[in-house]
């Protein structure tokens, strides 16, 4: 269980694109739209970050492919 004080707002999980609020439990929502734009960028940045060790990573970033969260975990 979350306290208030511990996650007053929420995160955003950037492997999953979405974002999670604690409250009585965690509740998972889309992202909100005054953020999409930031939170693709900074995945975006994620994802060229990892691609770095990863070639089969790096050649689907390169060809502008589409990168799923199972794509990012090990």
């Amino acid at each position: 269980m979350c306290s208030y004080d511990e996650v007053s707002s929420g995160i955003i999980l950037l492997l999953y694109t979405i974002a999670a609020y604690c409250s009585e439990k965690v509740v998972a929502e889309d992202v909100p739209a005054d953020m999409e734009a930031f939170v693709a960028e900074k995945r975006r940045e994620l994802i060229e970050t990892v691609s770095e060790v990863d070639d089969k990573l790096a050649e689907a970033f390169l060809g502008d492919e589409t990168i799923s969260a199972a794509d990012l975990q090990v």
